[in-house]
């Protein structure tokens, strides 16, 4: 038996109805932790690249990167959709993509921002595959499988209306508290690291803390959306 239709990973959500407790922690408070990490990053981590000089002297790099990589974001969202339209459990179509992508969230959100200090080229090469494998590879498995939830939940109009409602408000707060509002603040702190005598190593280490925290909370974050919420559409269809 695939792990996948195990009992154990079974929804904690109402078979039947939409209520209270799959709108707040399976389409709202998980989300929010999962979708401010990934516009954290997404918004950032360039200006993390950018505390290593030499690799700002070099030119190009910093620029081409996000150029080159939009090539496997492309492949991999085509892909990700692909396997997802093609995926047939008991736990549904997307549920198990989200639980899936709790770890690559997690560790993707730490290898990015704990780059070892070997050559240039060695950082250059470790930047470039972290980052893909952010944004290449844990972004697309969340962002698929999360994006199609709603459509999943309920042949109940009303109630998937209401879904769709909170589920839109963690990019929106995602985006505009955490990444535009909060995180100027943080960077305040980070930046202050500067001051303490030994430079852009204090300030690297705030990053790897701050983005850290940010990436455990995604990884937590997909655990509520993945037990709260249920796929009652894709279950007609396998029952």
């Amino acid at each position: 038996m695939s792990i996948w239709n195990s009992p154990a990973l079974n929804s904690r959500t109402d078979k039947q109805t939409v209520k209270l407790p799959e709108m707040i922690f399976g389409y709202f408070l998980g989300p929010l932790l999962v979708l401010s990490m990934t516009c954290v990053v997404a918004t950032y981590y360039l200006t993390f690249y950018r505390t290593y000089d030499d690799i700002v002297a070099s030119g190009k790099f910093l620029v081409l990167l996000p150029l080159i990589s939009v090539i496997p974001m492309a492949l991999a969202n085509i892909l990700v959709g692909i396997v997802l339209g093609k995926t047939r459990t008991r736990q549904g179509k997307a549920r198990p993509f989200i639980l899936v992508a709790g770890p690559l969230l997690l560790v993707s959100g730490i290898v990015m921002f704990i780059i070892p200090y070997f050559s240039m080229g060695f950082r250059m090469a470790w930047m470039a595959i972290t980052y893909n494998l952010f944004a290449a590879l844990a972004n697309p498995v969340y962002s698929n499988a999360h994006y199609l939830m709603v459509s999943l939940s309920t042949r109940d109009l009303d109630a998937r209306g209401k879904l769709s409602v909170v589920a839109n408000i963690p990019a929106v707060a995602g985006n505009g508290l955490v990444s535009s509002i909060v995180m100027p603040a943080v960077l305040g702190w980070i930046k202050a690291g500067e001051a303490l005598g030994e430079g852009y190593q204090v300030v690297q280490n705030r990053w790897q803390l701050v983005m850290g925290a940010f990436a455990v909370a995604a990884f937590i974050g997909c655990l509520p959306e993945d037990f709260f919420t249920r796929e009652r559409i894709t279950e007609e269809a396998i029952s």
